[in-house]
């Protein structure tokens, strides 16, 4: 009798309806369960290269089957743990033969073969009441894990998961009690170096086969992709922020900028990967000021001010100026529109003027950063600035740097656009 799966797909071959079949597809047309579908499906996959004595490649395989590329690979290195395959290399193609003579002998033929492979395949087998545990474990584990597989306990390897993934174990158990079915899981695992690595595992129900008898985990690391996608979506998550603080300088009402500011902030800190060492910042800012550089390009003219509500801080009204003729390293940080990062203000006591000095030296042990912007078609230089409620570690100002170079062009582009719009000139700003 024509098994069911094999029959669908021969249909869709012959009335050429389809040109890729999924294994969701499949269950779902057929009204069987992926469990059901991927044993006939497996079997289909074996029987197909039975009938082609010389040898298959994935390509050919999936011009004999249309399933997908990826799902062949997988369910071909099943049939290679299973000893059923005789795998040959041809220049860059792989051919595939159907063997018998390894069904007995599965477990020494997959070790030859994945010696130096860099994916890990585990067998996870739990029979009536007792617990889960692996039935075998790649000697590569070594490559990925540092942990030479003869000196891991098999019996404690779950125990090295992240505690925060260990609800992975409750879906195998799931999958053993025939109430799910997965594909894969995702979980953190704990490497020889105490450092954790992100684990893929590809899972294959075998627990029907009588040389298997469990799941096969085929394991992969995928640390690096995981660690770029994270950056991705945390800088895209970033800029935005930055935006959102930016906008708020422009449309927020005064006596409110503070508290949005730091709003935004906070929400920052929600942000931080943990590879920026940033994540305990305070990021609570006390003082918000916009300065425009002087005709004379001596010095910064304060023209507009925020002060934080929830700090008893000093009003700050006699802050009206920052000298930068005195400092060159600060006016050539301004003229040459670069940010510059004081981690400690009491470092700058000597560049401003002697008047308002006093209301400096409370804020000693603060830090300051200065976002210069510079419009070529309107002729303005100024610099937003910012001082922090704490400082700010002087090893990481580099860095910290970086975060905010996006301010620059936003702030210069809000500007430009207020000054586009109104009638009030740069001489209407200054106090």
């Amino acid at each position: 009798m024509m098994k069911t799966v094999q029959k669908y797909i021969e249909e869709q071959i012959k009335n050429n309806t389809k040109q890729s079949i999924g294994l969701n597809e499949i269950s779902a047309d057929l009204n069987m369960t992926k469990k059901e579908a991927s044993r006939e499906l497996l079997q289909f996959l074996e029987d197909t290269l039975k009938a082609h004595p010389d040898g298959l490649t994935i390509t050919d395989l999936k011009d004999f089957t249309k399933l997908n590329r990826n799902w062949i690979a997988k369910q071909l290195e099943i049939l290679e743990i299973m000893g059923r395959l005789d795998l040959k290399t041809i220049g860059p193609a792989k051919l595939y033969k159907y063997s018998a003579d390894g069904l007995n002998q599965w477990d020494k033929y997959y070790r030859a073969l994945i010696e130096n492979a860099h994916d890990v395949v585990l067998v996870v087998k739990k029979e009536a009441e007792k617990s889960m545990h692996i039935a075998f474990m790649s000697d590569n584990i070594e490559l990925m894990t540092g942990f030479p597989a003869h000196l891991i306990d098999k019996t404690l390897i779950l125990a090295h998961i992240h505690p925060g993934d260990r609800t992975v174990i409750d879906s195998l158990n799931r999958i053993f009690a025939d109430e799910s079915h997965q594909d894969s899981i995702n979980f953190r695992f704990m490497a020889k170096d105490g450092q954790y690595l992100q684990l893929e595992a590809h899972i294959t129900d075998l627990r029907d086969d009588s040389e298997i008898g469990g799941l096969v985990l085929n394991c992969q690391d995928v640390t690096e992709n995981f660690n770029l996608e994270e950056r991705i979506q945390y800088r895209m998550a970033f800029g935005q922020m930055m935006l959102n603080i930016a906008t708020s300088l422009i449309t927020t009402p005064e006596e409110e900028l503070l508290v949005r500011f730091n709003t935004n902030f906070e929400s920052i800190g929600k942000f931080m990967h943990p590879m920026d060492h940033l994540q305990n910042l305070n990021f609570v800012a006390d003082y918000l000021f916009l300065f425009l550089l002087s005709e004379d390009k001596e010095s910064l003219v304060r023209i507009k001010q925020w002060k934080n509500p929830d700090h008893e801080l000093p009003e700050m009204l006699g802050f009206n100026q920052i000298s930068i003729a005195k400092n060159h390293a600060l006016s050539d940080k301004v003229i040459q529109n670069e940010p510059f990062f004081v981690p400690d203000i009491q470092t700058l006591q000597m560049d401003f003027d002697e008047s308002i000095r006093k209301y400096i030296e409370p804020l000693a042990e603060r830090s300051l950063l200065m976002i210069p912007f510079r419009s070529l078609h309107f002729e303005f230089t100024g610099a937003l600035s910012i001082i922090f409620h704490s400082q700010i570690q002087r090893s990481i100002a580099n860095h910290f740097l970086d975060m905010f170079q996006s301010l620059v062009e936003i702030v210069r582009s809000h500007l430009e656009r207020m000054l586009q719009t109104s009638t009030i000139t740069l001489v209407d700003l200054m106090p």
